[in-house]
């Protein structure tokens, strides 16, 4: 089920990127576990089809893949950010007490090699 960005307040975001942005973004529920994700951490730029399973509940047996779908959604969730007029000078900014300054800089240090590779 999609909801979109006006969450109620009282809703719980427990998105497997465990980043927490002060800017709202759009948002998807999972069927199982009814918890809300970012829709960029899962690749979507619009509306995916009406049934959502997050990674959590699918891969529930999988913890490896697990693992490295988290890592992949908050590189999805900074490239959206950054997609969307974010400034990456700023990106410490954005987030809540929740994003270490330690995982802004590892996702800071994959995003140059990211756009290292990509120009050349």
């Amino acid at each position: 089920m999609l909801t979109l960005s006006g969450l109620r307040e009282s809703a719980e975001i427990a998105c497997e990127c465990t980043l927490a942005f002060t800017t709202p973004s759009p948002m998807l529920q999972c069927d199982i576990c009814l918890d809300f994700k970012h829709l960029s951490c899962y690749g979507y730029l619009t509306a995916p089809i009406a049934e959502f399973v997050c990674y959590s509940c699918l891969l529930v047996s999988e913890k490896t893949l697990l693992s490295e779908m988290k890592e992949i959604c908050k590189k999805r969730h900074i490239l959206a950010f950054l997609r969307d007029g974010g400034n990456a000078s700023d990106l410490g900014n954005h987030m809540t007490e929740q994003s270490t300054l330690h995982k802004i800089f590892e996702l800071s240090v994959w995003m140059l090699k990211f756009l290292t590779k990509s120009l050349s």
